[in-house]
């Protein structure tokens, strides 16, 4: 299968590898189905660097490290590695004029209209469990893991 996967899956995933949070079933097997190469997924070209960014504050906050720089980079990076050491990801860039339309969009908040544009890239699946900002239309299919 191919789509577009929500950002917010993927911090969840982060969440529960770092701390041992608890995740929706169905959303952690996908992701264990993304690393074993079962779907292509694409990701917006700013969820990385988010991701990596969001593990670095939990790491902060997990370890109270006395070194938190250093300590907290080096555990991000560990886990954000195995967020996206396998599978088949591909990252979607907006132009200036997508990001603009995104800016103006009345009915989404300013993240889920990027991931919309985002999705509108891609085949216009898109999987996310936030389907109350979502409504499924003619433009994007919406994908639910609920």
């Amino acid at each position: 299968m191919k789509f577009f996967l929500d950002k917010d899956i993927i911090m969840r995933y982060g969440r529960k590898l770092l701390l041992d949070h608890r995740m929706p079933k169905k959303q952690f097997e996908l992701m264990k189905e993304i690393q074993e190469g079962k779907h292509k997924v694409w990701i917006s070209n700013n969820t990385p660097f988010a991701v990596l960014n969001y593990l670095k504050y939990r790491a902060q906050d997990k370890h109270g490290l006395d070194k938190p720089e250093e300590e907290a980079d080096k555990i991000a990076k560990e886990y954000y590695g195995k967020i996206f050491k396998q599978g088949n990801w591909e990252t979607i860039n907006l132009t200036m004029k997508e990001y603009q339309k995104a800016s103006q969009d009345q009915e989404h908040h300013w993240e889920d209209a990027v991931q919309y544009q985002c999705a509108l890239k891609t085949n216009k699946k898109f999987c996310t469990d936030n389907i109350k900002d979502f409504k499924d239309d003619e433009e994007i299919e919406l994908m639910t893991l609920r």
